[in-house]
């Protein structure tokens, strides 16, 4: 498709039938093709850059004003040294009121995120502040994280947390729950502990959803039960349809039947479902033929889900469904034993070896967008899993070494 002169019907005939993601790569075919294909996707422009370029992209929205209002996307990418000045980084930002998103790919972060916690900088759209390797920053930075994103909770849309048991600032602001009440338009929320399984750690689901209603995707892992479903799983109030949630992961010491129930009545439009559990807990309010009914009604309900990875106990019988890529999994019914242990431990001393050769691209082959954190819940391959929002008509390699 090199032809520079094609009708403009027959550009559109093209377009049509071509994939968005193939359009991106073609988009350097011609110039012609680029000029007409850029049309078809949004204005914004992300922007990803070493830090030592903070200040030529500085120079350039001040002489611009009208580029820095079209950047909707920053990365600081994994080639910074974290040695930019924060005068610098926070100018560049002030200067972006429509910057959505800021990504962090390096953990030496501490002094570009006190940067922002303060009334200096301004960011009036941003829904997403996110450090790429979390669990391998200090618990400082980490704090600081959740301290910012605080800052912003007018406008933020999505949260992750890796140390939800141990992040000093999450208590003081009085748990999970309590703090993500605190952000009206929150539709993404993945909360981890730093080990594999706090068997201490409940969450009380019901307040959760009662309090985030615009929640399209849950992530919860780690912890040790769901409180709190279980004396008002009969109420009118709980068995109402959830609409917004489309992907929900939950793994879990052990979970009550009837929170199986909660989940299969209210959880009616889900298009990734994964629940990890040791053990279904039996309920003795039940009789036999009604907790068998709601073990029915489960299975087919965790079917329909375009992904699904459902793993628990119930008494005698296991059922494990994955409709993914099936590789070698540490994950069984008796992952339980490593309780304590760090993730981040788990993760260095099992997988630091393997594939070290291998890109994304090779390793996830006919890539499942899901596999990546059924292999490893440390975030590592979130981003793959994730669509991308937009795409940049502006390229960025004029900032990059």
């Amino acid at each position: 498709m090199t032809e520079p002169h094609l009708p403009t019907e027959l550009w559109k005939q093209v377009f049509a039938c071509t994939d968005k993601k193939d359009l991106k790569t073609c988009l350097l075919v011609s110039k012609s093709w680029h000029y007409v294909a850029r049309s078809y996707f949004s204005e914004d422009i992300q922007v990803n850059l070493n830090d030592s370029r903070l200040h030529r992209l500085d120079k350039d929205v001040r002489e611009h004003p009208h580029l820095g209002a079209k950047i909707s996307r920053i990365t600081v990418n994994h080639m910074s040294t974290g040695m930019a000045t924060p005068e610098t980084f926070r100018s560049v930002i002030n200067q972006c009121p429509n910057l959505l998103e800021l990504e962090f790919e390096i953990t030496d972060v501490y002094h570009y995120l006190k940067s922002l916690n303060c009334k200096e900088a301004l960011l009036p759209s941003i829904q997403k502040i996110q450090v790429r390797s979390l669990l391998e920053c200090s618990p400082a930075v980490r704090r600081f994280h959740l301290w910012v994103n605080y800052r912003f909770r007018a406008t933020i849309t999505s949260i992750e947390i890796m140390d939800m048991k141990d992040n000093a600032a999450l208590k003081d602001y009085g748990g999970l729950v309590t703090f993500a009440s605190c952000f009206p338009q929150l539709t993404s929320l993945k909360a981890q502990c730093n080990a594999l399984i706090e068997k201490e750690l409940n969450i009380n689901l019901t307040e959760l959803l009662k309090n985030n209603d615009k929640l399209q995707e849950l992530k919860l892992y780690g912890i040790g039960k769901i409180t709190n479903t279980l004396n008002e799983i009969s109420s009118e109030a709980t068995q109402i349809e959830f609409p917004s949630l489309t992907k929900f992961k939950l793994e879990v010491s052990n979970i009550n039947i009837k929170s199986l129930e909660y989940i299969t009545k209210r959880f009616t439009h889900l298009q990734s479902l994964r629940l990890l559990t040791s053990s279904v807990v039996p309920d003795r309010s039940l009789s036999e033929s009604q907790a068998t009914s709601i073990l029915t009604d489960f299975k087919a309900f965790a079917m329909k889900p375009k992904r699904i990875h459902v793993s628990y106990k119930y008494k005698n019988e296991h059922f494990h469904e994955n409709n993914g890529k099936k590789r070698p999994s540490w994950i069984t019914h008796n992952f339980l034993f490593l309780e304590g242990l760090s993730r981040q431990y788990f993760m260095n001393d099992f997988m630091e070896d393997e594939d070290d050769d291998m890109d994304e691209e090779d390793y996830f082959e006919d890539f499942d967008e899901e596999l990546a954190e059924d292999l490893m819940y440390s975030g590592l391959y979130d981003e793959l899993e994730d669509d991308d929002p937009g795409f940049a008509s502006f390229f960025t390699d004029y900032y990059t070494l």
